[in-house]
């Protein structure tokens, strides 16, 4: 919200009072960060935060390249794909932080937000008229709400939904960073150079995540965690991992599972 409302007033003054540009727009959102970061510093650890400029970033850049892919003249279809290339546009560029944070892979995003972004937006719209006070629109409201829970939990279950426990650190953030900056750029600039900097790269990724997983199966850890006045411990023994545990399924889905 805070983004969005930053980027909205930069945008109404460049148009106001100078000529501004559409191409402007990743040079405004990098100012609204800016603009967040001095007033708190420590946003920049903020989960919300990285998936919104991120998010935002892959749309103003993927989004334009992926759209020209389809050039035919059917409108829905048009409507549809562009849809399509929004959602696999955010993807791209959140897919380092979803992972290191979450480490689960969505695999149904592309066709939930068909039906979940056309939903959100009608809400938002109604969400002015509710100003009006209409009790009509309340009850749309929590209708369309009810409905968009509806159609998430359909792509939110593990296995079918997303895959869980994808092991990624820090590490595997930078390099899947720079594979996606120079895939963009390949995608822009068609150079054999760029794609063997690709290459070169995803080489070096798995030969490091390769020593890492072979330490890991030589490795022993003890592992205790305090949660809500309840416990849960992990001794890893190489390949072997016993565990005890009192908490709840709720505590330990938020506290423990992605560690």
């Amino acid at each position: 919200i805070m983004r969005a409302a930053i980027m909205l007033s930069l945008i109404a003054i460049g148009k106001y009072y100078y000529n501004y540009y559409s191409n402007a727009s990743i040079n405004i959102m990098g100012v609204s960060a800016f603009i967040l970061l001095l007033f708190d510093p420590y946003v920049l650890f903020d989960v919300g935060f990285l998936l919104s400029y991120f998010a935002l970033l892959g749309i103003l850049i993927f989004e334009p390249l992926i759209t020209e892919l389809y050039n035919g003249k059917n409108v829905v279809i048009k409507k549809v794909w562009q849809l399509c290339s929004v959602s696999i546009s955010a993807q791209i560029t959140t897919l380092p932080v979803t992972l290191c944070f979450f480490h689960q892979l969505p695999l149904w995003f592309v066709f939930s937000n068909l039906l979940v972004i056309p939903l959100c937006t009608a809400i938002m719209f109604l969400g002015v008229l509710f100003i009006l006070k209409i009790s009509l629109v309340a009850t749309l409201i929590n209708s369309l709400t009810k409905l968009v829970y509806f159609f998430v939990g359909l792509t939110d279950s593990p296995g079918l939904g997303y895959l869980e426990g994808i092991d990624f650190n820090f590490r595997d953030v930078l390099f899947l960073s720079g594979i996606i900056v120079l895939l963009f750029l390949l995608l822009r600039h068609r150079n054999f150079q760029l794609a063997l900097g690709v290459l070169c790269l995803v080489i070096m990724w798995q030969t490091f995540n390769l020593l890492e997983v072979t330490g890991k199966k030589q490795h022993s850890a003890l592992a205790i965690y305090q949660v809500n006045k309840a416990y849960f411990v992990e001794f890893k023994n190489g390949t072997k991992v016993l565990i005890d545990s009192t908490c709840n399924l709720s505590d330990y889905e938020f506290h423990v599972k992605n560690n």
